[in-house]
């Protein structure tokens, strides 16, 4: 019901301005949140947006939308490319608020339907180009201000084993870690990413450093918090079916946006 998911979403925003005190108001900012999946013929992104005064962020998820052989419900490219184009609508700053490489970063948990794709077209293996590097396209065209990724091993839990999510750790493909280094920690281009450094240690003890672009002079974030704490997101709305979350965010850095990274 996208009436009462309006409602739930401006109540819950009203109500944490409310109470919150002014300091913990300079810290949160809410987030509208989209999976970036099909929607009843009947239903826009409208249909469930709560006002701009409600809303500071937009989001959007990327698994499989970026794959040729991505089915009809997991959505398309044109999906996640029509929340970001809402945003820039509605003036506001985007977020890939949750991100991973469905079926893992090597494909060994694809569905027999992506086998027989990949088994009758020519399609570019590269394990980094096929998914990363459509990412990092889609946050260069559209100035995405923050972007999450879910580095995680999704086959060793028991809540999403053989769901299909597969193992995403960076870590578990050379060639992709060697590529992280170079294209985000080491990041020789203009954009800069929150927390870049964290994974330079990957797979080795240690204490982990971050990088340069992490924190201002103070040492702190862009909204005062230290930079290994900058970057919270706490989930507190779902409207089922419709995969809009709204989230908590605090924390940042600045982009060529001005915004969060």
């Amino acid at each position: 019901d996208p009436a009462m998911y309006i409602l739930a979403f401006r109540k819950i925003v009203t109500d944490c301005r409310r109470k919150l005190s002014e300091e913990a108001r300079g810290r949160v900012l809410f987030v509208w949140h989209s999976w970036a999946a099909p929607m009843a013929e009947s239903l826009t992104l409208d249909s469930f947006y709560p006002g701009d005064e409600f809303v500071d962020w937009i989001g959007v998820s990327i698994f499989q939308q970026v794959f040729p052989w991505s089915p009809y419900w997991g959505g398309k490219m044109e999906d996640v490319e029509r929340v970001l184009d809402f945003a820039h609508e509605h003036d506001k700053p985007t977020i890939i608020a949750e991100s991973t490489p469905f079926g893992g970063i090597e494909l060994k948990e694809a569905s027999n339907d992506t086998k027989a794709f990949l088994a009758n077209n020519e399609y570019d293996h590269d394990d980094w180009d096929r998914w990363f590097g459509k990412v990092l396209d889609v946050i260069d065209r559209y100035d995405v201000s923050m972007w999450c990724y879910i580095n995680c091993d999704w086959e060793s839990q028991p809540m999403w084993h053989n769901i299909g999510f597969g193992e995403t750790r960076l870590s578990s493909n050379p060639n992709v870690m060697s590529q992280w280094h170079e294209r985000i920690i080491k990041n020789k281009n203009e954009r800069r990413f929150l927390a870049s450094g964290s994974l330079e240690t990957c797979g080795t003890p240690g204490t982990m450093h971050l990088g340069e672009a992490n924190s201002d002079a103070s040492g702190k974030g862009a909204f005062g918090l230290p930079s290994f704490f900058s970057f919270i997101l706490v989930p507190f709305v779902v409207a089922s079916g419709a995969f809009f979350v709204p989230y908590f965010i605090l924390g940042g850095h600045k982009t060529k946006r001005g915004q969060s990274s």
